[in-house]
């Protein structure tokens, strides 16, 4: 069984490529190129620390990450068929 994180543990992350790769292994993917792909949100209004200090802004957020079929190998692609399986 895993220990439980600390408040002080660090940030675990992925890079856009290996995130890519767990998603094609997640999907059972042995085949074809794939990219990593978002679904991002934007949102425009008036923004700012007070309402008496509003700017125009915008707002932008994640809302899904997956994979794509690509094309073309890239800087984040991963091919299937050469994952060890």
């Amino acid at each position: 069984m895993s220990q439980a994180p600390t408040k002080s543990a660090p940030p675990q992350m992925l890079s856009l490529r290996d995130a890519c790769e767990v998603l094609v292994r997640h999907f059972g993917h042995t085949e074809g190129i794939w990219d990593i792909s978002l679904e991002l949100n934007f949102s425009v209004g008036a923004v700012g620390p007070s309402p008496d200090k509003t700017i125009p802004g915008a707002i932008m957020g994640i809302s899904k990450i997956g994979i794509a079929l690509s094309p073309r190998e890239g800087p984040n692609t991963v091919d299937a068929s050469k994952l060890e399986r």
